[in-house]
């Protein structure tokens, strides 16, 4: 009779485990779906809602962890550029030189045939020709030399040609007498056209101007009293060196003649051939500035200034 009740009668152990495994899955539920699901599916409800339900708090109300710090990377030395190097000053320009006294001149300049002229036309008949503007553009050039210079512009030759010569040695004392101060004197000609001698000295570059050579005249004593010839010539041929020093090829020569050429009259007397018919204008007054820069170097030489 018992073992017969019993097989009709179901043992309680699986109804328990049935509900144990029912009750499991509810909580399960309960905990980790009903969160997500209510919020989207059930209108109204929200994370705060779901959290008194569940019990949990909302994702947003929980702290996110800390960031943690990136490691450090290599590390930088500070860099100290050198300092600057102060500026240099610029060198002071060069002052200047004094504009000369030109109440004390240290050259005379004039023209014994003043009426002498060039390629564009050889002599004037009525007055001074192209020989006087070279002996101007001289004086221009040692002034803005720092060299006092006076130039005279009395013509000498007309009417009386053969009378030059006379006429330009009173200009000569006349000078001597206003400007005592004077040390050489530069009687400034234009030669004629010299038969197999070339007067052009040309550029060595375009942007360069031909020039007229120069031939320095000295008198002498072989045809009337003159002494001290000796010294104009030691004269001429200092400055001719300085003239080829400052321009190859500008001096033709130094010459010795029988005349005197007013040179008597002072040591320091110089003449000029400043070119010839052969040149132009443009090519005397170009040679000027060599010129002033070695009469500006024979002065300095002496001590003169």
């Amino acid at each position: 009779m018992l073992r017969r009740s019993y097989r009709r009668r179901p043992p309680l152990i699986r109804p328990l485990l049935l509900c144990l495994l029912l009750l499991s899955a509810a909580c399960l539920l309960r905990g980790a779906l009903l969160p997500q699901l209510l919020p989207t599916t059930l209108p109204g409800y929200s994370i705060a809602k779901a959290a008194a339900v569940t019990g949990r708090r909302p994702a947003a109300d929980i702290p996110a962890p800390p960031e943690q710090a990136e490691p450090p990377g290599p590390q930088v030395l500070a860099v100290f550029s050198a300092p600057a190097a102060p500026e240099q000053a610029e060198p002071p320009a060069e002052p200047l030189p004094a504009a000369p006294d030109l109440t004390q001149p240290l050259v005379g300049i004039y023209c014994t045939h003043t009426s002498e002229g060039y390629a564009e036309a050889e002599r004037s008949s009525e007055g001074a020709g192209a020989v006087l503007e070279a002996a101007l553009q001289l004086r221009e050039e040692l002034i803005a030399l720092g060299i006092p210079a006076v130039c005279c512009e009395t013509v000498h030759d007309i009417p009386n040609w053969s009378a030059s010569y006379s006429n330009s040695l009173e200009s000569l004392r006349q000078m001597a007498q206003d400007y005592p101060s004077i040390e050489i004197f530069i009687d400034i000609h234009r030669n004629s056209s010299i038969a197999g001698v070339n007067t052009v000295l040309t550029a060595a570059t375009a942007a360069d101007a031909d020039m007229a050579r120069l031939m320095l005249i000295v008198g002498s004593d072989q045809r009337s009293a003159h002494p001290n010839w000796r010294e104009n010539l030691a004269l001429a041929e200092e400055l001719g060196g300085l003239i080829e020093e400052q321009q190859a090829g500008l001096l033709l020569e130094v010459r010795v003649q029988s005349g005197r050429y007013n040179q008597h009259f002072d040591p320091g007397c110089l003449l000029i051939e400043v070119g010839s018919t052969d040149n132009t204008t443009q090519q005397a007054k170009a040679s000027m500035q060599p010129l002033a820069a070695a009469l500006q170097q024979l002065l300095a030489a002496r001590g003169i200034s």
